[in-house]
């Protein structure tokens, strides 16, 4: 049992040293999302939502959008999709 947990532990290492890093941010609630965004780096975490266990990040993302009239900029890391026309923003 210890043997597990130790592989476990060791497992969760080697994929938090190389993870996926994203820009993390919505200009809302941080302005300076839209361009000095450097500060907002971080580890891209394994996540489960809609019935799916355990997805791992693919990428980052990066979109406008806009409700109640007002538009910002949200980036975050992507969990589902594909690279549009062969391009990425994933920082390793």
């Amino acid at each position: 049992m210890n043997l597990l947990v130790l592989l476990c532990l060791i497992a969760c290492c080697i994929v938090g040293a190389f993870g996926i890093q994203c820009y993390i941010c919505n200009s809302i609630t941080h302005p300076e999302c839209e361009n000095d965004y450097e500060k907002f780096l971080r580890n891209c975490p394994v996540k489960s939502f809609g019935g799916r266990k355990a997805v791992p990040p693919i990428g980052c993302r990066k979109y406008r959008q806009t409700a109640n009239q007002e538009t910002s900029l949200v980036r975050e890391c992507a969990y589902l999709g594909e690279d549009v026309e062969g391009k990425s923003n994933k920082v390793f």
